[in-house]
């Protein structure tokens, strides 16, 4: 069941957030991975001239089917919102 692993819009407060969860709070998929649609849509990417910036994977605010891991958006660099976040990518903590 897709909201065993998201946290988007439509679980008719079937979890118990309102808006986003925690990190790690909802169930990795197959692969072992977490957060990878809802909750806020990633920065993952800036244009060469730093004008522009591309967002990934959706919020806690978008119904289920617009959550998809290949989907991105374009937005303004400077602008913010709840909605949006980012993801901190670390390793060699063996």
């Amino acid at each position: 069941m897709a909201r065993e692993y998201t946290n988007f819009r439509g679980t008719g407060g079937r979890d118990k957030w309102v808006n986003c969860s925690p990190v790690e709070s909802l169930k990795p998929n197959g692969y072992g991975l977490s957060d990878m649609v809802g909750n806020v849509w990633e920065w993952c990417r800036y244009d060469w001239e730093g004008t522009n910036k591309t967002l990934r994977g959706g919020s806690s605010g978008n119904h289920l089917y617009l959550l998809k891991i290949d989907q991105s958006i374009g937005s303004p660099a400077d602008s913010r919102g709840s909605s949006e976040g980012f993801r901190c990518v670390v390793s060699g903590l063996d």
